[in-house]
């Protein structure tokens, strides 16, 4: 038994940081994509802090009636000390725009991250039980 804990406890948990990233970069370059964002995806549901720090930076503008861009969020993770330097946040969030595939298919990225997440979920509870 206690061998299959290890074995469990090691396991890499179910992620998707390119469906992550490609949310993120999707609402970075196109905001309209926001409220459909913010219907599907939880901060939670991202398994990168990181990620999720950022998101949660984008839903407060959200909320607040400010416009989420490159600028503006890296301004506020900055001053969460999010990335090591103000540089490395500029390149990351350059890339993560870069890097997106297409807004046309956010709804599969949001699916893909919450279904990571679910099973993440599921994961620890099975955990707990055991």
């Amino acid at each position: 038994m206690e061998n299959a804990d290890f074995q469990f406890a090691d396991r890499e948990m179910p992620r998707s940081i390119e469906a992550e990233q490609s949310i993120l970069g999707a609402v970075l370059a196109d905001p309209s994509v926001l409220p459909l964002v913010v219907e599907k995806i939880k901060p939670e549901y991202f398994y990168s802090q990181q990620h999720k720090s950022l998101y949660n930076i984008i839903m407060r503008m959200f909320t607040s009636g400010s416009n989420a861009d490159i600028i503006t969020v890296l301004n506020e993770a900055e001053k969460l000390h999010i990335f090591e330097t103000a540089a490395e946040g500029r390149r990351y969030l350059a890339n993560l725009a870069e890097i997106l595939p297409s807004t046309a298919n956010i709804e599969s990225y949001c699916r893909i991250v919450a279904e990571k997440y679910y099973i993440r979920s599921l994961s620890y509870a099975a955990r707990s039980i055991l």
